[in-house]
Order: C-alpha cells, then structure tokens, then sequence
C-alpha cells in the first residue's frame, strides 16, 4: 500500500467520506412537503436538516482544529522574522556608512598616489625635455647628440627611483652640455637652463615631499577613525541591548491592552448575538402562532393588514386621480372580500 503523506493523514480525520455523502443525498433528496398539513413530511425534511447540519458543523469544526495550529506557527514565524530584521537594519545602515567613509578614504589615498604619480612624470618628462629628449615613439623618449643616443621609457620614466632618474640625468647632461657648447650657446642661457632645471627638481622634490608627508598625515587620520569606530560599535552594541529590553517590555503592554480589547470585543459579540437569537425565537412563535390560526381569522389579518397601508404621496393631478380610482375600487373590492370573509 501506498505510504500516506502526513497532509492525507490529516485529511483522513474528517472522518467523512464520499459514499456517506452519497448516502445522504440518496436517502434525503427526495424528501418533499406536500402542503400545509403535510405534517409528517416537515417531520421528515426538519429531521434530515438536521442530521445534514450536525455533519457540516463537524466538519467546520475539525477544519478549524486542524488549521489552528499552522496559523499559529505561521504568524509567529513572520513577526519574529520581522522582530529581528528590524533590529539589524540599524546597525547594517551605520555599519554600511562606516565601511563606506573608509572605502572613500582610501580611494582618496589612492586618487592621491596617482596623482603624485603623474606629477612625477610631468615634471621628469619637463627635465627630460630640457635635456633634448622627446618622443620616439607611443613608449619611449629618445635623445641623439653627435656622438651619443639614449632611449628612456615612458614607464620607467614614471616609476625609476629619484637615484636611478638622476644616474640617467647626471648620465645625459654632460652630453647635453657638449652639445649645448657644439651649438655655441650663450654663457647666460645654459645658466638660465640650468636654473631652470635646478628649480625644476627643487619644486618637484618639495611637492614629492609634501605628498609623502600628505599621506603619512592621513594614515594617521585613518587610525584614529578605526579606534574611534571601534569605540562606537561598542556603545551601540550597549545600545542595541537597552532597545531590546525596552521593547520588549513595550511589546508585553501591547500584547496585554490586545487581549483586553478582544476580550471587550468578544463579550459585545456574544451580546448581540444573544439578542438576535432573542428576536428569532419571538419571530419563529408569532409565525407558529398565526400559523394555527382559523383560515377566517388568517384572512382577517391579511385584509386588515391591507386595509392599514398610507397610500403614496403623489404631486401632479393626473397621478391623484390615478390613486383616487384604484383606492375607491380596492375599498369596494376589499369590502366584498370581508362579506364573504364572514360566509366562512
């Protein structure tokens, strides 16, 4: 036999099958009243309604049984699953704007480093050119004098040490200088020249320097944020636990001023439905009551019944003569009726 899944085990607890069902509607379908004084056959139809309703109230009343339970655990996971989320998203936001301000640090240092980088290589690139370099090709600088060449790549341009570019520079200027005399340049201008490219290398090592030191400060600075973040996580974990008392205690006056109200609910409930039940039973004996009532006495009621209604309030006058007619006509049919009312 086929192993049972523990839904259709529980579905079995119903304890109501098709063929009962069957059963039922064979046994009770046919059931007819034949009339008013078919007394037996309203026996038969009020005793089959009955038996009929005992079994859909169990059913109803094992449905709610069976789902009770799984409505319960339902609800409880989804508000503790809420509960904790909220109280991550907190520290997930202050977290997320700490790791956020350190990512920009960095890539402020970063930014900064690049841009010592490429100051470097402007000013090498401007004592290079004042040495008679230029470019060879999309990676190189080159220089050629009479009798020396000299071939220095971009790269390296930008990441040789100060020693090794000024190994290179100290290499190249006194080729430079030759050349400069083999041109018959002026005294004044190779002085000029050479200041310039004093200045130059003076300018450049003070903005390294200052970068370098621009860098060191801010190690520092990024220190002091990770002791001071530290001390602030541990404040908000102190925090975290004093909101979680306190709501706590805040959830338990909710939960108490909840049962109170359902309660206050529950008794109007029961209240008005006590009062309906109340005027079903005084309906249900006034309608047993005329209905064993004489067939005169029934008649009676019913044209007295007739005979007390307000006739409508109507403005133009073809509808007043309209109304005019059919009360004058209804009062003498009506008093026909009670004549033979009284033949009864």
């Amino acid at each position: 036999m086929k192993n049972l899944t523990f839904i259709d085990k529980e579905l079995e607890k119903f304890n109501v099958t098709d063929s009962a069902i069957a059963k039922l509607n064979a046994d009770y379908s046919m059931l007819t009243i034949q009339g008013i004084d078919d007394v037996a056959g309203y026996d038969a139809v009020r005793t089959a309604r009955i038996v009929v309703k005992g079994y859909r109230v169990e059913v109803e009343k094992k449905r709610k049984e069976l789902i009770a339970d799984a409505l319960d655990f339902n609800r409880a996971i989804s508000k503790e699953a809420k509960r904790i989320t909220d109280l991550f998203t907190p520290l997930e936001s202050f977290l997320s704007s700490q790791e956020n301000a350190y990512k920009e640090e960095k890539e402020k240092i970063k930014q900064a480093e690049l841009e010592a980088k490429q100051a470097r290589y402007h000013l090498r690139s401007m004592e290079l050119s004042a040495l008679g370099y230029s470019a060879q090709d999309i990676s190189n600088f080159a220089v050629s004098f009479e009798n020396y060449q000299h071939t220095y790549s971009f790269y390296k341009v930008s990441t040789d040490s100060d020693h090794d570019f000024n190994l290179v520079i100290e290499t190249v200027k006194p080729h430079f200088n030759a050349w400069q005399e083999y041109e018959k340049l002026s005294l004044e201008k190779i002085a000029a020249a050479a200041a310039a490219q004093d200045e130059a290398m003076r300018i450049n090592k003070e903005k390294i320097e200052a970068q370098l030191q621009a860098l060191q400060d801010e190690r520092v600075r990024l220190d002091a944020i990770a002791r001071e973040q530290e001390a602030k996580e541990d404040e908000l974990k102190a925090e975290r636990d004093a909101i979680d008392k306190a709501k706590w205690q805040k959830e338990q006056q909710v939960i108490a001023k909840k049962e109170a109200e359902e309660a206050v609910k529950a008794k109007t409930l029961l209240d008005e439905k006590m009062k309906e039940e109340k005027r079903l039973r005084d309906v249900k004996k006034e309608d047993a009551r005329l209905a064993r009532l004489p067939d005169k006495a029934k008649l009676e009621i019913y044209f007295d019944f007739l005979f007390s209604q307000s006739s409508p309030d109507v403005k133009s006058c073809e509808a007043s003569k309209v109304l005019n007619k059919f009360l004058s006509e209804l009062n003498i049919l009506l008093g026909y009726f009670k004549q033979d009312i009284n033949t009864i």
